[in-house]
């Protein structure tokens, strides 16, 4: 069986071989977790993607600085 991240994985570079060179590949990686969001991120810059679409963690509702750390533990673990 494949897991999620495989089959985000796979689609993004699905995506990526179908487009011609130049054109933007965007991965939606949000997670509720912070360390799938950035497993997710990582598959996503890993297969060719150029950019992350990342909103706050669903259901969890972190403070202001959980935020903050959040898309800064992403940021800091991605190119």
């Amino acid at each position: 069986m494949v897991s999620f991240h495989g089959e985000s994985a796979r689609l993004w570079a699905e995506v990526r071989a179908a487009l011609p060179a130049g054109a933007a590949v965007i991965a939606g990686s949000t997670n509720s977790s912070t360390a799938e969001s950035l497993a997710l991120s990582r598959e996503a810059e890993r297969v060719g993607c150029d950019g992350l679409l990342l909103t706050v963690p669903a259901y969890n509702k972190p403070p202001q600085e959980g935020l903050v750390r959040h898309f800064t533990a992403i940021a800091d673990a991605t190119s």
